[in-house]
């Protein structure tokens, strides 16, 4: 099992605030399961903690905090010694619910939906190779398309080890926690890198007519059309 999940009612001892996040790990489930609890000297003090020592979200500022929360504990598990050659990663859906308002932070392509008058609306969108901004990252981070996959300048087991991974459907995210060998770029900053831990990040007011339930969920197919 590599998924796991993080629920906090009164979150930083506010009572209209919560957290809760699910994180699908993908290539082990050490970087999901150190999200979550206490599993590593870097992890100790989860994503959530992370998020409230942030200055940003101690004036409300939730986008800067939580952007600059998934970039700063990425970083520090990449320079863990224990965990810095780990092949793992895990997306990541995060919701902070506060001063009513849903704040929504995304990695990868777990999905947060919520429902306004009855009918689904997505609060995430998922992080593909495909997309457009995505593929401009990828390319400039120093990958390129060709005709029989993927060609890259990242030496010869980067290159091996990406084009498995894609290829086989276990890397078919471009945003990611964790995913270190994707983010060796020396040239290239966090947000740069050919699978990056930037979040997207949506905020949505809490009306009537959102009212009725919030769900966060794994991707690994779940929403992915099928063929009859």
């Amino acid at each position: 099992m590599e998924d796991a999940h993080t629920h906090i009612l009164g979150l930083a001892n506010e009572e209209d605030s919560a957290f809760f996040a699910v994180y699908d790990g993908h290539g082990g489930k050490v970087l999901s399961i150190c999200l979550q609890s206490k599993s590593s000297s870097v992890c100790c003090e989860h994503l959530h903690k992370t998020i409230i020592d942030q200055m940003a979200y101690k004036r409300g500022d939730l986008t800067t905090a939580m952007r600059d929360a998934f970039l700063m504990i990425d970083n520090n598990m990449q320079n863990d010694e224990s965990l810095k050659d780990e092949l793992a990663g895990t997306t990541a859906i995060v919701v902070i619910m506060r001063e009513g308002k849903l704040h929504t932070a995304n990695v990868g392509d777990s999905r947060g939906i919520v429902s306004v008058s009855g009918h689904a609306r997505a609060l995430s969108q998922d992080h593909k190779p495909c997309l457009e901004e995505e593929s401009n990252r990828i390319v400039a981070a120093g990958v390129g398309w060709n005709s029989t996959g993927l060609m890259v300048n990242l030496g010869l087991l980067s290159a091996l080890k990406l084009r498995q991974m894609w290829c086989t459907g276990n890397l078919a995210l471009s945003r990611a926690l964790g995913d270190f060998i994707f983010k060796r770029n020396e040239s290239k900053r966090p947000e740069e890198q050919i699978v990056t831990a930037l979040p997207d990040i949506t905020v949505t007011e809490i009306t009537q007519r959102l009212s009725s339930w919030c769900s966060l969920a794994t991707g690994s197919g779940m929403f992915s059309p099928t063929k009859k």
